[in-house]
């Protein structure tokens, strides 16, 4: 608990969630701001599900969205070399079929994305259904792990994170937050906060929800009600995972997402195929269900992975299989499942931040993990200038003082001891796959 009797912590910028984006911003603002990261487990974070591809917008329609990806994924590059997690036997690629590599090659020529045509598809897709289709070799992108990531971005703020629950919010009125109330190891510790920013992925919603019941005038409340229920939305997607002899190749492969990890002396490969956006939810969603592994559809994306990769489908039974599913929250335009399926949305879908008109808070939707750079560092100088100058906080406790500081190492989702990793058989027996191909 506290040091301080009072209860109270202060600190200059209260951060919420145990994100990338959160770690990033941070680190952004430590040490010349006092800052707290909330860890609340009860939000949901999505950052250790991603697969840990950083694109540069090679995927995307609209090359003024493009632009961007790519200027992000330039600081993206020197920060994991910088920070020696650069993979340079990775391979990028984009695979599309004969009538799509026209536009979209002059997609990336407008948006100055740098490409080069592969004279052959990987070796591990030669021979496969996609031989005919274009294969090109993506110079940005890079792909890392996503607890890496955390914990490298964590580690000059690890004594600012306090792992904890929110409570709710005390408004000083109807356009500043006066203080927040966390609980820690079963006690109220009032944290006061010059700045608010809620970094939690899809429990930004519930973040947002909490707020918009402490508005007085009705008219705040109604109008912060419907700013909740449109905020964000929230994808399901299925994920299948292959380990074992392996190339480090990884992209779009048609209608296949591969991403591909070192890991265990082998080669991890997480494979996605596109989201299914009748089943994206727009706004809040109730944190405390996971989402629902389709069986259905994890059969059909190991079969196109089999087709579109016959050295795979040889050696099936010297591999490890696991599947799952997870959450990802993009920009709210893709609620609309009729705009995202026709792709009359474009992408890459551009990061969201709402203040609810509130003076010094802010939350914030990076929508894919290259934007979180860019948006932690417009949030930085949006503090900055908010907040002028430093505090002294020195009659107050800090996070360090806190018994609940979070020391819990980062695990990918691939190495959760909640995967149930097993031999084809056994998998193509439970998802119902072929295993006579």
């Amino acid at each position: 608990m506290p040091a301080d009797p009072s209860g109270d912590l202060g600190v200059d910028v209260l951060i919420i969630g145990d994100t990338v984006q959160a770690a990033y911003l941070a680190a952004s603002l430590h040490p010349r701001w006092s800052v707290c990261v909330l860890d609340d487990p009860s939000l949901g974070a999505e950052t250790l599900l991603d697969e840990g591809y950083l694109s540069a917008g090679y995927e995307g329609n609209d090359p003024n969205r493009m632009q961007p990806a790519r200027r992000a994924m330039g600081f993206w590059d020197h920060w994991l070399r910088t920070h020696d997690l650069h993979q340079p036997d990775e391979e990028a690629w984009c695979v599309v079929s004969p009538t799509e590599q026209t536009r979209r090659t002059n997609w990336w020529r407008d948006a100055g994305l740098p490409f080069a045509v592969g004279d052959a598809l990987p070796d591990v897709m030669s021979g496969g259904v996609l031989a005919r289709f274009g294969g090109y070799r993506l110079a940005m992108d890079r792909v890392g792990d996503p607890a890496t990531l955390l914990e490298t971005l964590r580690k000059p703020v690890e004594r600012r994170y306090v792992r904890g629950r929110l409570m709710r919010f005390a408004m000083f009125d109807d356009t500043a937050i006066d203080s927040v109330e966390i609980e820690v190891d079963g006690q109220p510790v009032r944290v006061v906060a010059r700045f608010v920013v809620a970094c939690a992925d899809a429990g930004n919603a519930e973040v947002l929800r909490q707020l918009s019941v402490r508005f007085g005038d009705a008219g705040r409340r109604r109008s912060a009600a419907t700013a909740v229920a449109e905020c964000q939305a929230v994808q399901q997607l299925q994920v299948v995972a292959v380990h074992g002899d392996l190339p480090l190749v990884s992209g779009w492969f048609d209608r296949l997402h591969v991403v591909a990890h070192p890991w265990r002396g082998r080669t991890l490969w997480l494979v996605r195929p596109p989201a299914d956006h009748h089943r994206t939810v727009a706004g809040p969603v109730d944190l405390r269900f996971e989402p629902t592994l389709d069986p259905v559809l994890v059969a059909a994306t190991v079969e196109r992975l089999l087709d579109i990769a016959p050295d795979v489908g040889a050696k099936v039974d010297d591999l490890r299989w696991a599947a799952w599913a997870r959450r990802r929250t993009q920009h709210p335009m893709l609620a609309d499942a009729r705009a995202a399926q026709n792709a009359e949305v474009g992408t890459p879908v551009p990061a969201k931040l709402e203040t609810l008109g509130l003076d010094c808070f802010a939350a914030l939707w990076p929508s894919h993990l290259a934007y979180t750079m860019i948006l932690g560092d417009v949030m930085a100088e949006r503090i900055a200038t908010a907040l002028g100058e430093p505090d002294d906080h020195s009659d107050l406790a800090g996070p360090e003082d806190l018994a609940g500081l979070s020391t819990r190492a980062p695990v990918p989702a691939w190495a959760s001891s909640e995967v149930d990793w097993s031999d084809w058989r056994a998998f193509a027996d439970r998802f119902g796959v072929s295993v006579d191909r």
